[in-house]
């Protein structure tokens, strides 16, 4: 039986800690014979979209689809429902 999956993310607050965090999920890889396509692997990288939502080691970053999203939880929030 083959089972895909799909954006693991490995961080750290420090280079050594994101170096160390990411030793620990490949030494539980290998354990569980668990293969990576490396086409599609991507490392130390400052910033990634993962399920939709940008990831970075920056502050929040307000994007379109977080306006978005903002604007319809607002106009719920703030008009009457009709029951």
């Amino acid at each position: 039986m083959k089972v895909f999956m799909d954006n693991f993310l490995v961080y750290g607050h420090s280079f050594d800690a994101c170096l160390e965090s990411f030793t620990r999920v490949l030494d539980r890889f290998i354990k569980i014979n668990l293969v990576l396509n490396f086409e599609k692997c991507h490392f130390m990288v400052i910033e990634a979209i993962v399920l939709g939502h940008l990831v970075s080691n920056r502050e929040f970053v307000f994007d379109q689809p977080c306006f978005e999203a903002f604007q319809e939880l607002k106009k719920r929030l703030t008009t009457t429902p009709i029951l």
